[in-house]
């Protein structure tokens, strides 16, 4: 299906950035953005509005990612030697500092993802809205709450 090769083309590179900021393990990332075509691909049909194709994808991701956090928080006593090991061969992100990149590890997973989606990917907030199923204005104030909460961590630091 050339269509969907090019939907893959097109998003892929957001989509594990995405997956990446979330997890914080890039191999975690790419298993996800798999997870995310995966899906894509099997409910394509059901995308009506092609516009919104990003929001829908961004959402599938976001899902994909709640599911592997939590997975994750479950077998946290086996992970966490294997954690050790991989944050020392973590690739760094680009353009945000250790502080930052430790003050985000500190705020809940779904804040972060909506503090990633509007700050670094710059999704406004009708896609928003779509991703978290959550009013725009109720994702305002979580957005500036969180953007709080990092300011303050950041100066604690």
């Amino acid at each position: 299906m050339p269509e969907f090769e090019n939907i893959v083309e097109q998003y892929a590179a957001g989509i594990v950035r995405y997956c990446y900021n979330l997890l914080g393990c890039f191999h975690e990332a790419e298993d996800a953005m798999q997870d995310v075509f995966i899906r894509a691909y099997g409910g394509m049909g059901g995308v009506r509005d092609p516009g919104g194709l990003r929001g829908w994808l961004y959402r599938i991701a976001y899902n994909v990612c709640m599911d592997a956090l939590r997975r994750k928080k479950r077998a946290k006593g086996l992970v966490d030697a294997a954690k050790a090991a991989l944050e020392d061969s973590r690739p760094k992100h680009q353009g945000i500092s250790d502080e930052l990149q430790s003050a985000l590890n500190a705020i809940k997973p779904a804040d972060r993802a909506l503090f990633y989606s509007r700050a670094v990917d710059g999704l406004d907030y009708s896609e928003l809205a779509k991703i978290h199923k959550a009013p725009a204005a109720t994702l305002r104030k979580r957005y500036e709450r969180a953007r709080k909460k990092l300011a303050e961590l950041l100066k604690e630091e």
